[in-house]
């Protein structure tokens, strides 16, 4: 439901999904990613770097340049939205 969100441009809805989630799941880091993504753009920054310190805990060779093989049916602008706003919540570019 979150990535719905995402894809509409509802990133308050997103984040309210996404936290529900990860209330169930704090490992579910397809969720973390999402909620990430979310902080980000509302301007939520050091919420989203937090979330991107845990999303680098659980998956600590998580990069955004391996985000288009863990996505690969999703549009270019939704992944490119992806990519640009888990840089700034602080998962490397490239490899580790």
């Amino acid at each position: 439901m979150a990535f719905t969100y995402i894809v509409e441009g509802k990133y308050a809805e997103a984040a309210l999904w996404t936290e529900q989630a990860v209330i169930r799941n704090r490992r579910f880091a397809l969720a973390l990613r999402s909620l990430a993504v979310a902080l980000v753009i509302m301007g939520e920054m050091d919420s989203a770097r937090g979330i991107g310190d845990e999303i680098l805990k659980i998956e600590p060779d998580a990069t955004v340049a391996n985000l288009p093989d863990r996505m690969p049916y999703v549009s270019e602008p939704v992944l490119r939205t992806y990519v640009e706003a888990l840089c700034q919540a602080g998962l490397p570019k490239g490899p580790v």
